[in-house]
């Protein structure tokens, strides 16, 4: 069923369910209404800045700050990367690019962790194109796409154990 999941709950229901991966879906929204497109955020790396920090406005406390989710950095990238594309192919929008954030969800993952805009709501034709089943559809193949080609990739890097077969004797 379709219900409100408050987001300090979000990372521990991974946990508790032991995913593999974590996507929280999302729409945009911001100040007048030309923006338009699709953003991916993945946990902003231990030392490093949020995209859009002001290098002097980030507080080194954030910067220094192990999460739970920097145990996954580079496959959150690598995660990342590949929504972000087939969502980008998948829909024909504009590329936004795969950003870098601190917000919760991403933070407390248990598991590699992608947070995807999937558009902007304050577009009237985005706004549109949303509110239909069909694109709906498509984000969500776009969403799965990234997910397979992902998935294929880490099989190329280490392909997966196969079980012991019992010696006769």
């Amino acid at each position: 069923q379709d219900v409100e999941v408050p987001i300090a709950s979000r990372a521990p229901l991974a946990k508790r369910y032991q995913a593999d991966l974590f996507v929280s879906i999302h729409f945009n929204s911001a100040s007048g209404a030309t923006a338009n497109g699709i953003e991916t955020f993945v946990l902003a790396p231990q030392w490093q800045y949020s995209t859009n920090d002001a290098k002097h406005l980030a507080k080194d406390a954030e910067l220094r700050a192990r999460e739970i989710g920097h145990q996954n950095d580079p496959w959150n990238v690598l995660l990342g990367y590949y929504l972000h594309a087939g969502l980008v192919t998948k829909l024909g929008a504009e590329d936004r690019g795969l950003r870098r954030a601190r917000f919760n969800v991403l933070r407390d993952a248990p598991c590699p962790a992608v947070l995807v805009e999937c558009g902007f709501l304050n577009n009237p034709a985005e706004s549109m194109r949303i509110n239909t089943p069909a694109h709906r559809e498509k984000i969500a193949q776009g969403i799965a796409e990234g997910i397979v080609r992902y998935q294929q990739i880490l099989e190329h890097i280490a392909p997966p154990l196969k079980p012991a077969t019992t010696a006769k004797r």
